[in-house]
């Protein structure tokens, strides 16, 4: 019987394994839903979360009206800069 348990316990802990992700990719979902760049939210080498990404997951994946606000003055900003 002992057997029989390890055993099991043993195909299910190879089944958790193979089930866990390596690596982590961004969801386009969320760029789309804030209609925003995938690095409004991430670093360049998107394996990371900026200071915005981090606020918004911890808002449950939803922009405040104060995040929104901040978000359109950067993007203003940025376009400025990219006028000649």
């Amino acid at each position: 019987m002992n057997k029989q348990i390890r055993t099991a316990y043993q195909a299910s802990a190879f089944a958790l394994v193979c089930c866990i992700p390596l690596s982590a990719q961004a969801t386009p979902a969320f760029s789309r839903q804030i209609n925003a760049d995938c690095r409004t939210c991430h670093f360049q080498s998107m394996q990371s979360l900026n200071k915005f990404g981090r606020e918004f997951k911890l808002n449950s994946f939803h922009e405040t009206a104060e995040m929104k606000h901040k978000r359109l003055q950067q993007l203003q900003a940025s376009e400025q800069r990219k006028e000649p």
